[in-house]
């Protein structure tokens, strides 16, 4: 199975075999804080990623549009991510007085009722 070629680990850790090495490499690679997914280039992924400010998250470009919907707030009415998106969503929204939250521009006239 294996053919008795290896490679030495950083730091002398140790050794993996030539054909464990992608695998290898997967397992101690960033994960993705959207999809959970390697950080690395191949597959669907292009290998470019967004690093969130104050931590050492990373997001793949590719989940990006995803991981802005998850962490955005919710509107009040509709619960949908107050973000722009088109045709629906033009960005503009509403922020409540009262501090519960953020009404989404054309949810306004509905909620108010």
């Amino acid at each position: 199975k294996f053919d008795g070629k290896f490679f030495a680990l950083d730091g002398g850790k140790g050794k993996v075999h030539a054909e464990c090495m992608e695998a290898y490499q997967l397992s101690i690679a960033k994960k993705c804080h959207e999809c959970g997914l390697a950080i690395v280039k191949g597959g669907r992924f292009d290998g470019r990623f967004y690093q969130l400010s104050g931590s050492d998250n990373q997001v793949h470009f590719e989940c990006w549009e995803a991981f802005q919907a998850s962490a955005a707030p919710k509107c009040r009415h509709c619960r949908e991510p107050i973000l722009k998106i088109e045709p629906k969503f033009d960005g503009r929204f509403y922020d409540l007085n009262d501090g519960s939250g953020k009404v989404h521009f054309e949810c306004w006239d509905a909620f108010r009722q």
